[in-house]
């Protein structure tokens, strides 16, 4: 068992499975079939710690992954990383030197950016690898397809930046609505097919997230890029193939009686309706567990379902202890519960607390705060 962490060990947890991490990984290979996986690692890998993340990835023979941008890469090459990576972000003019010099894969999205990065390469007497980023409909980035066999002739004009693959992002394939997805994947191939009759090749092709892999396997060309499902999620419904990799603990810091019409926490958005035996854990929303999850969350203790009640506070909150009468009495300070995880035959999962807080699992496991200690387990 392996602790990272940047602050010192505290009762507060997020422990990641290396075991779930790779099951996840070899489950969405064999989806994939022959396509290589590029694990997304951006926003510290969903909240997981991106080279730990990676060196655990390691020994299921996976040396690539991708990030947002080139700082995430440097972030990953300082702490000892030394695979490829690629730069999902489109970059800014000032990025050159970095991308050159931590040697990262950049999106080309906007022309504009060729003759700035080449000029940079060139003096430095190096090459830089790109892929050229088609916006097939979701409107966010990219290259548009009447504009596509333009900039690769004008790349042509660059002799230190090398196109190497082509890609573009599915924006509904999480949804059970195929359509879009379909006709995104038709102005792709559209686009690929007239570069290729006009002689321009790539050694990449990827369009697939996460839910491509898991919904669209005709899409998958020869490289893949899972981001949540890798960590366990999946959308519209869970795969139960997937494991989640990362449970959330902590431990009771005090215990109080409360009396009935007493409230709990700022605003006394909870008033006691009787008397009740209410514990304080050392989590809020400077820790990611977000206030929107007032008066709606639960936990685990002791394999039970209690309440997290009244205002969640920056760096603690409160439950119910009296919700399970027969336990309040014999629950004492450094009691441990579970916030996301397994205990007994409860569970609670990021989508849960996704549903709970209105939002997507992905902004429940990236929020999770750098001050939550990171513990690393087989």
């Amino acid at each position: 068992m392996t602790v990272l962490h940047h602050f010192s060990q505290r009762a507060t947890q997020a422990r990641i499975s290396s075991t779930a991490l790779l099951q996840n990984a070899h489950y969405l290979q064999n989806r994939a079939a022959n396509a290589k996986l590029l694990p997304m690692v951006k926003a510290n890998a969903y909240g997981h710690g991106a080279s730990a993340v990676m060196r655990i990835l390691a020994q299921a023979n996976i040396h690539q992954c991708g990030v947002a941008w080139v700082q995430e890469a440097s972030e990953l090459s300082t702490a000892g990383f030394q695979g490829r990576i690629l730069a999902m972000m489109p970059p800014f003019h000032e990025d050159a030197e970095e991308f050159l010099k931590s040697d990262v894969e950049f999106m080309l999205a906007d022309n504009n950016i060729l003759h700035h990065f080449d000029a940079v390469a060139k003096q430095q007497k190096n090459t830089l690898r790109a892929h050229l980023y088609i916006n097939t409909g979701m409107h966010r980035d990219g290259i548009e397809p009447s504009s596509a066999l333009d900039v690769m002739h004008r790349t042509q004009q660059y002799s230190n930046i090398n196109v190497i693959g082509i890609c573009t992002h599915f924006a509904r394939a999480d949804e059970e609505d195929s359509s879009f997805t379909y006709q995104q994947l038709s102005r792709f191939h559209d686009v690929l097919f007239k570069l290729q009759d006009n002689g321009f090749t790539f050694q990449e092709i990827h369009t697939s997230n996460s839910a491509g892999i898991l919904h669209y396997p005709g899409s998958q060309c020869n490289l893949v890029r899972p981001g949540i499902a890798l960590y366990g999620y999946s959308a519209p419904d869970t795969d139960a193939n997937l494991k989640p990799v990362l449970t959330l603990h902590t431990r009771i810091i005090s215990i109080r009686n409360v009396q009935t019409g007493e409230s709990v926490s700022y605003g006394t958005k909870f008033v006691a309706p009787e008397p009740i035996r209410v514990a304080t854990i050392p989590i809020g929303y400077g820790d990611g567990f977000h206030r929107t999850l007032t008066n709606k969350a639960e936990c685990i203790i002791r394999g039970k379902r209690f309440p997290i009640i009244g205002t969640i506070c920056m760096d603690q909150c409160m439950i119910n202890l009296s919700a399970h009468p027969t336990l309040a009495s014999l629950l004492s300070i450094g009691e441990p519960v579970i916030l996301l995880g397994t205990g007994g035959d409860e569970k609670i999962t990021a989508n849960d607390l996704a549903r709970q807080a209105d939002t997507i699992p992905y902004e429940i496991l990236t929020s999770i705060a750098p001050r939550v200690t990171r513990i690393y387990e087989d």
